[in-house]
């Protein structure tokens, strides 16, 4: 392979992957906000209609009291990209039974500590989709060496800048592999663990130890629900509905649970919305 063609193409690459906002001074006006996000509602197709409708004007209110009339184009673009891939749902999801689920009796897999000041719940996670992400995590790793061997050798006999950057073209990649591997093992071995302390809070996503923690303050989110976001393939050949725990705020948003069962979904909705939401009112 010509190396000028892999430093064009390196060098090239964090262009093509560029959000750069395509309004002029780099603002949208909050009417044009409204009016597009008066689109997703009537595009909505999922289960709860009151709480993504509450979420957009929840969003609209405290971008305008952080921006004014005008909004920066950045914010405006992330808040439609959340709310576009959130209109389309699968007809049967976790939150048409959350409705019906009992908080107080969860699943089997699902354990719950509660304290003083709070709880902690834990939830297995279970899904076979990290069957393909450790299958896709092994094709990544493999392509190096079955398919770019001559590209591989050509790095470890090059010298300066074509070695330093072939060794951060195949650290990337790799790292790629890594993360798809991790993400396989969570999915298929994984626990999610939820707690609260007062108005702290912590989501813990991992294998034993080892995981990713995202710490929440409780008071930042106003209820929970399913929330369903569609994945389609450049040109819809393929597309599919992944479900997650949705908490939705004021001025914040956040998912995960994507490998529980609906039914653990659908329980963790219904407790969340009881013992942490009802029990703030």
């Amino acid at each position: 392979m010509n190396r000028k063609l892999i430093l064009v193409l390196l060098l090239a690459a964090p262009l093509a992957f560029s959000d750069r906002p395509a309004y002029p001074g780099g603002t949208m006006t909050i009417q044009e906000l409204r009016q597009k996000l008066e689109i997703a509602k009537l595009n909505y197709k999922g289960n709860d209609r009151a709480a993504f409708e509450k979420a957009i004007d929840q969003s609209l209110t405290s971008l305008q009291a952080r921006y004014g009339e005008n909004i920066s184009a950045v914010e405006a673009v992330k808040v439609l990209r959340e709310f576009a891939r959130d209109q389309t749902s699968a007809p049967t999801t976790p939150a048409a039974t959350s409705a019906t689920t009992s908080p107080t009796k969860p699943p089997d897999s699902v354990h719950i500590e509660f304290t003083p000041i709070g709880f902690e719940l834990r939830a297995p996670c279970r899904s076979f989709g990290g069957l393909a992400l450790i299958f896709v995590a092994a094709v990544v790793f493999a392509i190096p060496f079955v398919v770019m061997g001559d590209f591989v050798r050509q790095i470890w006999d090059a010298e300066g800048l074509s070695l330093w950057l072939g060794i951060a073209f195949l650290t990337a990649w790799f790292g790629a592999g890594l993360y798809t591997l991790a993400r396989g093992a969570v999915a298929i071995c994984g626990e999610i663990r939820i707690s609260k302390s007062g108005d702290n809070g912590a989501i813990f996503t991992g294998i034993g130890p080892l995981g990713l923690t995202h710490r929440i303050q409780w008071s930042d989110y106003s209820g929970a629900a399913d929330r369903a976001v569609a994945v389609q393939t450049s040109r819809g050949l393929f597309t599919h509905t992944i479900h997650y725990i949705g908490l939705n705020g004021p001025s914040k948003r956040y998912k995960f649970g994507s490998d529980l069962t609906a039914e653990q979904q659908a329980f963790v909705i219904a407790f969340l919305k009881q013992h942490v939401f009802q029990a703030s009112k």
